[in-house]
């Protein structure tokens, strides 16, 4: 089975997430371990022009289609007195 995982932008003002997936998807062919984020763990990465930061899982969806196991996992921001309080930098 293949493996790939998308991540996808929701902010605290719409809806719905936006229609920007990740640059980078995170794909695996060999079946090894992948380490995936669970809903309200907080991840860093790129999902705007103005580079990486860190959001915190709202929701995962799994999608198995033929030989693909696909993971869209949806994030938002996490306010500053949150993400104090899980990363001291």
């Amino acid at each position: 089975m293949k493996y790939k995982v998308e991540f996808q932008y929701l902010s605290p003002r719409n809806g719905r997430p936006d229609d920007y997936v990740q640059e980078m998807d995170i794909a695996s062919e060999t079946g090894g371990y992948i380490p995936m984020p669970a809903v309200g763990d907080s991840v860093y990465l790129k999902l705007h022009a103005d580079g990486e930061r860190c959001y915190k899982v709202l929701t995962r969806h799994f999608s198995y289609l033929a030989d693909w196991c696909c993971v869209n996992i949806v994030v938002t921001d996490i306010p500053d007195d949150e993400m104090a309080a899980r990363l001291k930098t």
